[in-house]
């Protein structure tokens, strides 16, 4: 795990010895693709033989090497990302990260707190909404069953409740 993420040239290198294998049997192919076509065709076939596989050798060639290149941006990118996360974790156990990650854990606590606070504050304010409703219908349901003295001084502490003196 400590190789993926090391710099040194010799683990950069495989992107350079893939192309120079590449490169060598690419040669190989085409000289002895010349040879063959000497023997047996003869110069001008050589020569256009010999085009036709440098194009096809630097198509091939131009490929792999992206191909290549591709794999070595993700290489790199991993053994990036390898590097900072142990930088990040080699901080926390810092004397600042530790403050940090106390900070950051004092900030969840007072939210959690918070968020604690208001549910038990939705909820005092239901239960005293459901009081006040069945309060008032009870009180509907007490006025519905006076009688007309009962209903006389209900309204007499209610008026005086209320402020008023002269009822």
């Amino acid at each position: 795990m400590e190789k993926a993420a090391s710099s040194s040239p010799d683990d950069q290198g495989w992107l350079w010895r893939s192309i120079l294998v590449l490169a060598k049997t690419v040669a190989q192919v085409v000289l002895v693709s010349i040879m063959w076509a000497l023997i047996g065709f003869g110069v001008v076939f050589a020569i256009v033989k010999l085009g036709l596989w440098v194009v096809l050798g630097i198509f091939v060639a131009i490929i792999v090497i992206w191909i290549l290149w591709i794999k070595y941006q993700d290489k790199r990118a991993t053994a990036e990302a390898f590097r900072e996360q142990r930088e990040h974790e080699a901080w926390l156990q810092s004397p600042a990260g530790k403050a940090w990650q106390e900070e950051e854990h004092k900030k969840v606590q007072r939210q959690q707190a918070e968020n604690e606070r208001k549910r038990k504050e939705a909820e005092e304010s239901a239960a005293r909404e459901k009081w006040r409703q069945y309060f008032e219908s009870k009180t509907m349901i007490e006025i519905s069953q006076m009688n007309g003295r009962q209903f006389e001084e209900f309204l007499a502490r209610l008026f005086s409740r209320m402020g008023f003196k002269a009822v």
